[in-house]
């Protein structure tokens, strides 16, 4: 608190006055915050002195307090070039950043409490610079900031106000500003100094070195690469620890395939309000920033923050559940793949909503191999047809390409030709590019038929997309896991163990006295991070300290993290067919090894279901399998061989537990560590060449 009296004295904020008539004198308080770095780790404790400024009248104390920010779709698309470009990233904080700001009005505020000088206890503050708290200090602090970057030659970007770009001797140099945040992009660290200099000439900056944690995200560049990954794992982790959810059963998604929310029924049981609420609101969060694999499952969530019932907060958890298996999952922005300025997808799910049948628009724009601005949003009204539908998402994702295209030609990056959006329906193309067509889309709302005008102009191209390749599918529709992982992936989500792996050992957390020793005694920096044992065990067998040990990269890509369920499911099933699994008993160092994991998987299961699976259909007779691991892999290479020998007994309406459903999923889910498990006890016993198991490793 005395730092920042000092600092308020020294930037001469006030005088102290006698109060005019007929005006008010606002108010102050003290604000106290604990700043954290990107792992979530206490940097310092600050106090903040600010005004009341919602006592403030208009028209005496304030006019105008409009104040832009730089959109983090923006943020993205600085961070996407600079990957493509080779761009380097810098940081710097503006110390008391709104103090710079002049006042044009008169305003006056209370002396503060604790703080108040001797013999002129009477007196009040007023205000000359734009003090944090009133309803004008952003605006007087952008204002000021404005002037400075454009005197030192830079231009304002009509698609961003916020964005800033200057064009010098053929490089490029981008600045984004977030109030009191600034992001510098330049090739020419001489340059980049420059700047840095011309800024602290008249502000009080705080240079934050290269760019690692901006707005709540990690920034995690590639050393001598164009690779950059962006990331919120300890905002994750913070939100599952609010909710209770750390120690949860993760999941494979977001959204259980196929489920499909309904508005409340009067005998619904209602759950807290402002609870659910909190929940989505750090989700949406999440989802807007770095996590777009999320995005439909959120927006689905907050539709019934109004009325939510215990159905609705069960979804919320899901997303909870799946976040704690994907903590460390963020967006790779991988710059030397690219074959394309910018690209978008648009997909739409037709009549999706089961309260009032609207659809679901979905879209998603890509540059350096990495999602940079998407949408899930419910249609505003009813379409007929699914191309109806798929031409109304169109209209959304084009209105959005318009902007880019601006955007990207302010930062010198325009396409060379129109912006192409790829669409999975031939005649919502056929819509978008023919006004006559079969007179279908007369009476759809004349706003949608933007998308006409941009495609005749070819400001826009429309491609056919395969609905398998479809990205933006994500975006409509819960998916199945394999058709999840493989979008999740082409959309540029990525773990940073990923990206941990090709930075071969590198840290990505900063430097460690004991980093060095770490990895060559065989245990890799970071690794106490890691969340996820499938991803822990595969970052240690690559960094193994033995060179002999360490795997190929055809074999690291066996890897269970890195393969779907069915070839997970696989290994598991051709585990049990293994003379020494399948005959009770064999024995082998396999089997010694498996049944050392700990708890008795029975225990996992439903009485009921577990006899359910042990019931010949044919027979009707109940086979028995033993408590160790290496009956569950027996177990699991019969039901996978003998599920489609006959139709399955109708379950009765009471024993909704023989719906299991899909006997892969069923078993992932419930033992979603035993694939890892097995792969690293094979891989110990030296099993992995044999002929059945070698295309698993």
């Amino acid at each position: 608190m005395e730092k920042e009296m000092e600092s308020l004295k020294t930037n001469e904020v006030w005088n102290l006055v006698e109060l005019p008539e007929n005006r008010k004198a606002v108010g102050s308080k003290w604000v106290f915050r604990v700043k954290t770095d990107a792992d979530g780790t206490v940097e310092t404790h600050k106090a903040r002195l600010v005004a009341q400024g919602f006592s403030q009248t208009f028209g005496d104390d304030y006019d105008e307090t409009f104040s832009p920010v730089a959109r983090f779709e923006s943020v993205r698309t600085v961070i996407a070039l600079a990957a493509q470009h080779g761009l380097k990233l810098h940081q710097m904080d503006v110390t008391t950043a709104f103090l710079n700001g002049d006042l044009k009005e008169e305003v006056y505020m209370k002396q503060t409490e604790g703080f108040i000088e001797k013999g002129k206890e009477h007196l009040v503050c007023r205000l000359r610079r734009s003090i944090y708290g009133l309803k004008q200090s952003p605006r007087c602090w952008n204002s000021v900031l404005d002037r400075k970057l454009k005197n030192m030659g830079f231009v304002q970007t009509t698609g961003d106000p916020c964005i800033y770009v200057k064009e010098e001797g053929g490089e490029i140099f981008i600045i984004a500003v977030y109030v009191d945040d600034i992001l510098l992009a330049g090739k020419n660290d001489q340059k980049i100094n420059e700047v840095k200099q011309a800024l602290a000439e008249q502000f009080q900056m705080k240079d934050m070195g290269q760019l690692h944690y901006f707005l709540g995200v990690k920034v995690i560049p590639k050393p001598d690469s164009k690779e950059i990954w962006i990331g919120q794992e300890a905002y994750t982790k913070s939100v599952l620890e609010r909710f209770g959810m750390e120690s949860s059963k993760p999941a494979s998604t977001p959204v259980n395939p196929g489920t499909k929310l309904k508005k409340a029924a009067d005998d619904s049981q209602r759950v807290d309000q402002v609870n659910y609420q909190c929940a989505v609101g750090h989700l949406l969060y999440l989802s807007t920033k770095t996590r777009p694999d999320i995005a439909y499952a959120v927006s689905d969530v907050a539709r019934f923050s109004a009325d939510p019932t215990e159905e609705h907060w069960i979804a919320v958890k899901r997303i909870m559940r799946y976040l704690n298996g994907t903590r460390d999952m963020g967006l790779l922005y991988d710059g030397s793949k690219t074959t394309t300025s910018c690209v978008g997808y648009s997909d739409a799910d037709w009549a999706g909503d089961l309260d009032d049948r609207k659809s679901t628009s979905g879209y998603v724009f890509q540059i350096s191999n990495a999602a940079i601005s998407w949408r899930s949003k419910k249609q505003s009204c009813v379409a007929l047809s699914t191309a109806e539908a798929e031409y109304m998402a169109l209209a959304s994702a084009t209105q959005e390409a318009v902007w880019l295209q601006q955007l990207l030609s302010d930062l010198k990056s325009k396409p060379t030709g129109p912006m192409l959006i790829l669409e999975d329906n031939q005649a919502a193309i056929c819509m978008a590019k023919n006004a006559q067509y079969h007179g279908r889309a007369k009476h759809i709302d004349i706003k949608y038929h933007f998308i006409r005008e941009h495609v005749a102009s070819a400001a826009v191209k429309l491609e056919y997309c395969s609905t398998e390749e479809m990205i933006a599918d994500i975006f409509t529709k819960g998916l199945s896991v394999v058709q999840f992982t493989k979008l999740r992936k082409m959309l540029g989500v990525a773990g940073m163990v990923a990206f941990y792996a090709v930075t071969k050992g590198k840290h990505p957390y900063g430097q460690e006295p004991d980093q060095k020793r770490n990895l060559l005694d065989g245990r890799p920096v970071g690794l106490v991070n890691l969340q996820d044992p499938a991803a822990k065990d595969l970052i240690s067998w690559m960094l193994s300290h033995d060179p002999k040990d360490r795997p190929s990269a055809e074999e690291a890509l066996k890897h269970p993290y890195l393969q779907p369920a069915e070839q997970q499911f696989g290994m598991l099933s051709e585990m049990g067919n293994q003379h020494e699994i399948k005959k009770w008993r064999a024995n082998s160092n396999v089997k010694t090894e498996l049944n050392k994991l700990p708890n008795v998987w029975q225990d996992q299961m439903d009485p009921d279901v577990l006899q359910y699976l042990c019931t010949d259909v044919v027979t009707r007779v109940t086979h028995r399998y033993g408590s160790s691991w290496s009956e569950l892999l027996r177990l699991i290479r019969n039901v996978n061989q003998h599920w489609h020998d006959m139709p399955r007994p109708l379950p009765q309406p009471h024993k909704e537990f023989y719906l299991v459903g899909d006997p892969q999923e069923y078993f992932l889910n419930l033992f979603p560590n035993l694939p890892v498990e097995v792969h690293r006890i094979v891989r110990s016993c030296n099993w992995k060449e044999r002929p059945k198991l070698k295309e698993y490793f």
